[in-house]
């Protein structure tokens, strides 16, 4: 029961240090709706170009290791999935993988 609860209490929000754009380090200069693998952490979602995750329970709630299920809104459609994210010790690489099972690192795009 202890850990429903403090399941319960953990907010529906993006860790800090993870918030920001993120894209390969070729396409960072690019405008973001020009990049195909740009993914912009928000406080409440994650985008990744035209499909938005929302999270609505989160697993696990670190600092460096993110992952809750929740929902994919894509072009008028709405799936149900789960999304883990994973920053490098120095904060400069966010990795998560993708639907073909891949993992995608993607650097942090301007500065923080």
């Amino acid at each position: 029961m202890l850990t429903l609860a403090l399941a319960a209490s953990v907010p529906l929000t993006m860790p800090v240090a993870m918030r920001g754009d993120w894209d390969l380090p070729s396409h960072c200069k690019m405008p973001g709706e020009e990049s195909d693998s740009r993914a912009v952490v928000r406080k409440g979602e994650v985008a990744f170009g035209e499909t938005v995750f929302t999270p609505k329970r989160i697993v696990v709630a670190e600092q460096t290791n993110w992952t809750a299920t929740g929902e994919f809104y894509d072009e008028g459609e709405t799936s149900k999935g789960r999304l883990n994210l994973r920053l490098s010790k120095d904060s400069k690489t966010l990795a998560y993988t993708n639907s073909d099972n891949r993992i995608v690192r993607l650097t942090r795009c301007g500065k923080k």
